[in-house]
């Protein structure tokens, strides 16, 4: 599955996702990933009453096994 996105934005600490127009109502920013110079702080917001907005922490190594199987899916996918 794949989302399309209008823009992916580095910023001094880390990125931003944003969502391409249209994607949703009221909906722009898709995620935000901070180094922390511990690790990555990632954020997810939820634009709904009815969940929490969410976050996941990596330290760099986790961070590193998430790309590598990530990176390996999407040459899977390309692939069929």
């Amino acid at each position: 599955m794949s989302i399309d996105v209008e823009k992916v934005k580095l910023t001094k600490t880390g990125a931003k996702v944003f969502a391409k127009r249209g994607y949703r109502d009221n909906v722009s920013l898709l995620a935000r990933i901070k180094d922390s110079k511990n690790g990555f702080i990632c954020y997810f917001p939820s634009y709904n009453s009815m969940h929490q907005d969410s976050y996941l922490c990596l330290d760099y190594a986790e961070a590193e096994y998430v790309r590598l199987a990530l990176n390996a899916l999407h040459k899977k996918e390309k692939n069929t």
